[in-house]
């Protein structure tokens, strides 16, 4: 099955203008049965249009256009008098046919699932399902690379790797003559994951997300936590709060982005933050140790860095971040060097805070 899009909307109005004559405008075609190949194939198309004359009746299709642009729902109407039988794609709101080239994955992904798949499973036999697994503290480049022999010896399953703020989603696809079959077929490649990438996999639910993750985590172990953030002031505890639920096991949190904040609240030593200073491991280590203490809670997690763009020097620059976890008295200290504008690195240090929360949870109730 194809799968066309009109390479911007320049190309959707010359569409609309001559409606049946498709000779003139750039038609880009892609095939795709399944979710990742529709991703891959779409992002992997050349800058500029192919202008052929294509036949595309019976075809699901995509086209380029704004949200409320009118144009496109003229279009929709243009596309369905000249072109009988192609059924329209479409997602809430969205009309007619719409996807812009530069669209994020993850909304053409939603795309192919919701419209397209549901097409496509109408014409063939054979029933396609998926699995996804979910993984925090590698790049998507690197992840990849570890698969590589299973992506590039792919058939049925097929392996897609998404980059998703801080963490990697795969999704497995696999299509087979019953549901059965087909999620038969995709269980050894998920286990093959698993084995690969140990504990850096934190679900395989398409729906959790990684603070959930946690909060489910910290009730299983019946554990309460407390945070202490400097240069994210705050944003951890609140990725955490905002999980239905997290009252259970949020005790407290301590903005301290002062020195004499980290001394009087989580009791850190002047003599470390002269000596050692405010980003250092001593220093993530005696605020874990601090706000556990201090809110009377089995795990904390610490964060102090400095997230720019002012600040760095040579042997602390920005992006220089160091995250402390106390779990039962235990303490651990990660140092990371992230880079990103100062929102970005706020951001995917909360990410690696939340990940190292888990692992550290997980290696306490191992011992």
């Amino acid at each position: 099955y194809r799968i066309y899009f009109f390479d911007e909307e320049k190309e959707m109005a010359k569409v609309y203008q001559r409606k049946r004559d498709f000779k003139v405008c750039g038609i880009v075609g892609v095939c795709a049965t399944t979710r990742e190949e529709f991703v891959r194939e779409a992002f992997s198309m050349p800058t500029e249009p192919l202008s052929a004359t294509i036949d595309l009746v019976g075809v699901p299709a995509i086209i380029s256009a704004k949200e409320d642009s009118k144009i496109a729902d003229m279009y929709a109407h243009a596309t369905m008098a000249a072109i009988d039988g192609m059924p329209l794609v479409k997602i809430g709101r969205r009309k007619g046919f719409k996807c812009e080239r530069c669209a994020a994955p993850d909304i053409m992904g939603m795309m192919f699932e919701e419209s397209i798949a549901p097409y496509l499973a109408g014409r063939n036999q054979q029933v396609i399902c998926s699995k996804t697994v979910k993984i925090c503290g590698m790049g998507e480049s690197r992840v990849a690379a570890a698969l590589s022999d299973l992506i590039s010896a792919q058939t049925n399953p097929t392996i897609g790797t998404y980059a998703k703020g801080g963490e990697v989603h795969l999704r497995i696809t696999a299509s087979g003559t019953d549901a059965k079959a087909a999620r038969k077929s995709i269980k050894p490649i998920v286990k093959e994951i698993k084995e690969r990438f140990g504990d850096k996999v934190y679900t395989t639910r398409e729906s959790e997300t990684l603070e959930q993750h946690v909060v489910s985590l910290l009730k299983r172990r019946n554990m309460t936590i407390a945070t202490a953030e400097s240069c994210t002031g705050g944003m951890v505890a609140s990725t955490l709060v905002n999980v239905p639920g997290a009252s259970e096991v949020f005790n407290e949190g301590y903005i301290t982005y002062s020195n004499d904040a980290k001394h009087k609240l989580l009791g850190v030593k002047k003599k470390t933050l002269k000596n050692e200073g405010a980003v250092s491991e001593a220093c993530a280590r005696e605020m874990a140790k601090g706000a556990a203490k201090a809110a009377n809670a089995r795990a904390a997690i610490s964060v102090t860095g400095i997230a720019g763009p002012d600040g760095g020097t040579k042997e602390k620059p920005v992006g220089l971040v160091y995250i402390g976890c106390c779990i039962d008295g235990k303490v651990w200290v990660e140092c990371y060097h992230m880079n990103g504008d100062r929102q970005k690195i706020r951001e995917i240090t909360v990410k690696r805070g939340l990940d190292m929360l888990r692992r550290c949870i997980r290696q306490s109730g191992e011992e």
